[in-house]
């Protein structure tokens, strides 16, 4: 018996769905009930789950294709399933042979209510189908095969007899030219994988087969043909399909021909249009090299924007393109091409769809994470939460079901399990309580004032006068560093300031004259700015002896210990009647008399009248 899922909603019970249609009831303002089918044991991915009114009955239903990835049945022989659920029960099925890459739903008629269709893509062909049954099969343009391959294989069909052929001199020519280029049709990598025992056998049958190269489609999405009823169910659409080898075809809905084609550099993963086929349309096409590239009618050239990391899926909203990449972070770009934000996410991301419920005009996206939790978001906030435990979601995909007023989002998990959760019809996200995400405040404007007219004469001057401002200012600074220089030069010829001798001693003096005359106290402050103490220093007091008597002229000082301040006090007494002053020099020797630091002070003029 599969395993039981539990499935948790921040804000509502937990509730555990044992049979296929109980529904389970949540307090949460955006989805309403759940149904879970357990039995289901289903193995799909998000490009191959849709909603579709396949039967023409007027009420979309959830078609699946069932893909059996894993198995002991060889990948060659291995079938698909289409599947039509009403609810959780299987309404239709029919088997499809081969492995499906992707499946689209679209309108092949315009008329009212159109007429559905469902678009399964296989290797190099999409087969289309009308209420369940066959109705077209388009296949892709194929490659050229490489000049070397065919004249290689040319030599071999030369051969009247077979026996003689040289398989092993082909395959060898074979693996020269996968050197160069990796692009082999099918037929030559086959045989260069095969054993060697092998090999003739199959020269023998293929000698003959002209060889192709298939285009394998990788992606498949609508356009609509014009604007006319383009919004409305009913209008034709057109189906765009991605390649491996990078190209992108539209094919119309009535001659089910390729009408337009372009390319891009890399294989594609998914594809999100915009516009109409008849005017003008954009194409968003996600690759597998960790770009997307943007097509425009009328542009030869594609716009390109590179993402951090490959891109695990994609949702387009509005105008916004959302991508979700393998290093754990979820991005928001424009149209354009321009990154808004970047969200980390706590675990790796495993699904991610649209959610648009048109009855009450609401719009947002759905990711899933590899935990089991599933976030609902309005741009970049998240307004629901829920969590399978136990299991993780593989893929899902929302749109209407039942009815034009019932929206559900159906998820597929890794175990198979099928899970159906029905939107709220009153959902509002501008009401919705907000599960973490950034905090309020940071959406609040920054009250910025309003521009005058003098910033925006200044702005304009800025401009229009940018080259003679910077040379103004490169004049004045130059000026104001060479009269900063000329005061240095003076200060030293005059010794205000102190004069360093020895670079490597770190000696500070400080000068301080006390007293009113003609005798004067002239106080030095020395302190020690090394991290070693000093020993055997002088502290020498000299002056013009004309003017001044100097007593004593030469101290001895102590043991200067590191950052600590020493005061040494001479007498200078004025010997002159005349009204002149000069200066005292003080200076620090070290041994030997060497000179450390110089400083000298300005004594001040003293009167004849105080003179004895």
């Amino acid at each position: 018996m599969a395993t039981q899922a539990r499935i948790r909603s921040h804000g509502a019970s937990d509730t555990d769905a044992a049979e296929t249609d109980q529904p389970v009831k949540s307090n949460s303002i955006v989805w309403q009930d759940q149904k879970m089918d357990i039995l289901s044991r289903l193995q799909t991915s998000s490009a191959l789950m849709a909603f579709s009114d396949i039967d023409g009955s007027g009420t979309p239903k959830l078609v699946i294709v069932d893909r059996p990835i894993t198995g002991d049945t060889p990948i060659g022989q291995r079938k698909s399933t289409i599947r039509v659920y009403q609810g959780t029960r299987v309404f239709q099925q029919r088997e499809f042979a081969g492995l499906a890459a992707a499946m689209v739903a679209f309108n092949v008629a315009e008329s009212e209510g159109g007429t559905a269709a469902l678009g399964i893509a296989s290797e190099d062909t999409v087969f289309v189908f009308v209420n369940l049954k066959a109705f077209v099969k388009v296949t892709v343009p194929g490659l050229m095969v490489l000049p070397e391959e065919s004249a290689l294989w040319g030599q071999i069909a030369a051969n009247t007899d077979p026996a003689t052929a040289d398989v092993d001199a082909l395959c060898e020519g074979l693996l020269r030219v996968r050197e160069t280029t990796p692009h082999l049709s099918a037929q030559s990598l086959r045989l260069v994988a095969m054993p060697p025992a092998e090999r003739v056998a199959f020269v023998r049958v293929h000698r003959s087969t002209p060889l192709a190269r298939r285009a394998t489609v990788t992606a498949l999405a609508t356009l609509p043909v014009g604007p006319v009823g383009a919004g409305t169910s009913g209008a034709p659409q057109c189906v765009v399909v991605g390649t491996e080898h990078g190209a992108v075809h539209v094919v119309s809905p009535r001659t089910f021909g390729v009408v337009a084609t372009r390319r891009v550099p890399a294989p594609v993963t998914a594809i999100h249009t915009h516009g109409c086929y008849d005017v003008e349309y954009r194409l968003f096409v996600v690759c597998r090299n960790g770009c997307i590239y943007r097509l425009k009618t009328g542009e030869s050239e594609p716009v390109v924007v590179e993402l951090s990391s490959q891109a695990v899926g994609s949702a387009r909203v509005n105008k916004l393109l959302y991508t979700a990449g393998m290093d754990c972070t979820l991005s928001c770009f424009s149209s354009v091409g321009r990154r808004h934000w970047t969200i980390p996410m706590p675990t790796p991301i495993t699904a991610m769809c649209v959610l648009s419920y048109r009855p009450r005009n609401t719009k947002g996206f759905v990711v899933a994470l590899s935990n089991g939790d599933v976030r609902v978001y309005n741009e970049r906030t998240v307004v629901d939460t829920f969590t399978i435990s136990g299991d993780a979601v593989d893929a899902m995909v929302f749109g209407p079901c039942g009815s034009a007023t019932r929206s559900v989002l159906a998820i597929v998990t890794r175990k198979g399990l099928l899970v159906i959760r029905t939107i709220s019809p009153a959902v509002d996200f501008a009401h919705a309580v907000v599960h973490g995400g950034p905090p309020p405040e940071q959406s609040i404007r920054i009250p910025v004032p309003p521009k005058t007219q003098l910033y925006v004469d200044n702005a304009a001057r800025e401009r229009e006068q940018a080259r003679d401002m910077h040379r103004t200012f490169q004049r004045h600074l130059s000026r104001l560093k060479l009269l900063g220089a000329q005061h240095y030069t003076r200060g030293l010829q005059c010794r205000h300031v102190p004069l360093v001798h020895s670079a490597r001693v770190s000696v500070r003096i400080s000068l301080a004259v006390l007293g009113m005359g003609p005798t004067f106290k002239v106080v030095a402050t020395v302190v020690n700015t090394a991290p070693d103490a000093l020993s055997g220093l002088h502290i020498v007091f000299s002056s013009d002896p004309t003017l001044y008597a100097v007593c004593p002229a030469r101290t001895r000082m102590g043991l200067v210990i590191p950052n600590a301040t020493c005061t040494h006090t001479t007498v200078v007494k004025c010997i002159t009647t005349d009204l002149r002053s000069g200066n005292v020099h003080v200076g620090v020797c070290g041994p030997g008399n060497v000179p450390l630091v110089e400083a000298s002070v300005h004594m001040p003029i003293v009167s004849a009248i105080a003179m004895p």
